[in-house]
């Protein structure tokens, strides 16, 4: 005993109740082994020194769900360190082979390439998002029956008591002043009062999370007119946007809002993503319904990256 709370650096409180002092070593031994793993695995990978940096905000719902086969969960782990085989790996390198400059990483053909399989990773978290509203809405049962898993576009009225409600999902916003940024990926008109709600879906590495958020407010808040692609918006000047034209239309309060799930399915309680949330709670979602859609929205981003993956390997061999 002595030599275990000699290699922890554990030193036994002055406690009568035995249980509690054993609950409590117990506790500081567990949390120093932690510290220590982790210490261990971010030493040289890099996910690991950003999963040990955002460790009080960073949830996978998905490594947690019985759906998620064991293989899969494997996959996700090793391409998040780059240790898929099929893919660089240590001193093997070669350019992507879809015509892309970058080294054909796993970051690479998870997250920043050009692959048609995005989107329909995207339309799943937003399908999610669109089900979570319905039911927190109460919308009938047929705006559920029309919405087909994987698709992004609806466009649904209906009543909730007293407030008449219009969900469009995908669908473009005509304002006066031609907007290049103009199809956001969810738009909830609510009346009596009246308030919209425009909120936009991605899912990015986690490195990126930030930077994602950061490039959808730029897009929808502030210059929806010029064409905004990279992450740097450093240089982007305020011009006409989407959120303002939409005031100047409906007369009514506008709010923006953004929703991004890593491509691993995690989780990052971001500034933005507790803004969502709270988003969400005025939607009258409640904290159940709001746990299933984490938990839905990250099952399928991490069953949509492990296809994405292996397709890639599978045509490297057939190469």
């Amino acid at each position: 005993m002595e030599w275990v709370l000699q290699k922890y650096e554990v030193d036994v409180p002055e406690e009568e109740d035995i249980k509690k002092c054993c609950h409590w070593v117990s506790d500081q031994i567990k949390q120093r082994m932690l510290r220590q793993l982790q210490g261990d695995w971010s030493e040289n990978m890099h996910y690991g020194r950003l999963t040990a940096r955002e460790t009080a905000q960073l949830t996978i719902p998905a490594n947690a769900s019985p759906c998620l086969d064991t293989w899969r969960r494997t996959m996700l782990l090793n391409a998040a360190e780059e240790q898929l085989h099929g893919l660089c790996v240590g001193m093997e390198r070669w350019k992507c082979r879809r015509g892309c400059r970058a080294e054909e990483t796993s970051y690479h053909v998870a997250a920043a390439c050009v692959e048609g399989a995005y989107t329909s990773r995207h339309d799943c978290v937003v399908h999610w998002l669109l089900k979570t509203l319905f039911c927190s809405l109460r919308a009938p049962k047929s705006c559920c029956r029309r919405l087909q898993f994987g698709r992004a576009n609806c466009h649904e009225e209906f009543r909730c008591g007293q407030r008449q409600i219009t969900i469009k999902a995908g669908k473009k916003i005509l304002t006066d002043t031609p907007l290049y940024h103009n199809k956001p990926d969810v738009v909830v008109s609510l009346t009596n009062p009246d308030h919209i709600f425009v909120i936009e879906v991605a899912v990015s590495h986690l490195q990126n999370i930030r930077s994602q958020e950061k490039l959808k407010k730029t897009r929808y808040t502030v210059n929806s007119v010029i064409k905004t692609d990279g992450f740097d918006v450093r240089n982007i000047t305020r011009d006409f946007n989407l959120v303002d034209e939409l005031k100047l239309i409906h007369r009514c309060p506008v709010t923006f809002a953004t929703f991004v799930v890593g491509c691993y399915g995690e989780i990052l309680a971001t500034e933005d993503f507790l803004h969502f949330r709270d988003v969400m709670t005025s939607l009258r979602v409640t904290a159940r319904e709001w746990q299933i859609l984490l938990n839905r929205t990250s099952h399928s981003v991490a069953v949509s990256t492990t296809n994405i993956l292996l397709g890639r390997i599978e045509r490297q061999h057939r190469v």
